[in-house]
């Protein structure tokens, strides 16, 4: 049997992404159904009135978002990690164990960053296409909005049980799928056609921030990207990126959970950053942190489909 090519690969995983966020759709609007006795109708209402949903509505916009994951992502990783490793998903998905030192390094990455991130959030905010353009700007002006307005009405209810189930969808669930799709399967297949590592990282944070739909976040959310993929490659360990994918997005919930309750002053929903002074600090501890972690990486082992490759 010959073996598969690049393009072969990168259309089957995209069959698998479409097929199955189709057939999410579907078993999402069956067990709305079935469960909160939410028919088609009333489905599209909450989308489109998102603005105005009560506490019920809002909890089935969550088990839509639970259920739509979970096929987005994690079913076409599985599948396509399980075909291209015959069935030997630890060591193609490289559940390692990681050292103390990978996870602290992480963490300490993900929040030295943040200063920057914000900053470069500012400025995508701030960029502004040609007159000729001026209905494609519109259109990420009104998606923007929308995103907003979905991540408001989600973090409405973010105390108690909600922040327990808030954490779990918007921090657990999220960095697993995500992490086991891009990094995972994603950039490892990328880094089969082009190579390069550094080139690869690249184009998958790209690919990754596309995909969330979110032009005004995209260069800040492929700087996290980066962020996450340079962590799998030093690591050597998809519990790396996942970790910190997790503390990225369970902080921010945490954080709008304790400024709602008035225990914090700082609002996650908006892009503050500490001044020039904060970013350069940022920018420079990043940095020193991401030297130390390369130095220090462990020995370039990559496993891809059934081989290491030194």
């Amino acid at each position: 049997m010959s073996e598969k090519t690049f393009l072969q690969k990168i259309l089957r995983l995209l069959l698998l992404f479409i097929g199955f966020n189709i057939l999410g759709s579907f078993v999402t609007l069956f067990l709305l159904n079935m469960l909160f006795n939410i028919d088609g109708g009333t489905v599209l209402n909450i989308i489109t009135n998102i603005d105005t949903l009560d506490s019920s509505s809002i909890n089935a916009l969550k088990f839509m978002q639970l259920v739509q994951v979970v096929f987005s992502f994690i079913i076409p990783a599985h599948l396509f990690a399980r075909s291209e490793s015959n069935n030997r998903l630890f060591e193609y998905f490289q559940f390692n164990n990681a050292s103390f030192k990978n996870y602290l390094l992480g963490i300490l990455l993900i929040f030295s960053v943040s200063p920057l991130v914000s900053y470069i959030a500012e400025l995508n905010e701030q960029i502004q296409l040609p007159a000729f353009l001026s209905s494609v700007e519109n259109y990420f002006k009104q998606q923007q909005i929308q995103t907003e307005k979905f991540a408001l009405v989600f973090l409405r209810d973010n105390t108690g049980v909600d922040l327990l189930i808030n954490v779990f969808i918007v921090g657990v669930l999220a960095a697993i799928a995500e992490e086991l799709f891009f990094r995972g399967v994603l950039q490892k297949l990328i880094l089969e056609k082009v190579k390069n590592i550094h080139l690869a990282i690249l184009i998958c944070s790209f690919l990754f921030s596309a995909l969330h739909q979110e032009f005004y976040t995209l260069f800040p959310r492929v700087l996290l990207g980066m962020l996450l993929g340079y962590a799998y490659y030093f690591s050597k360990s998809i519990w790396i990126p996942i970790t910190i994918h997790f503390v990225n997005n369970a902080s921010a919930v945490l954080l709008d959970s304790l400024y709602k309750q008035g225990i914090s002053s700082f609002n996650p929903n908006e892009n503050e950053y500490f001044g020039i002074i904060g970013v350069l600090i940022s920018l420079i501890l990043s940095i020193v942190l991401f030297w130390y972690w390369n130095k220090n990486k462990r020995a370039r082992i990559i496993y891809i489909y059934g081989e290491k490759l030194d």
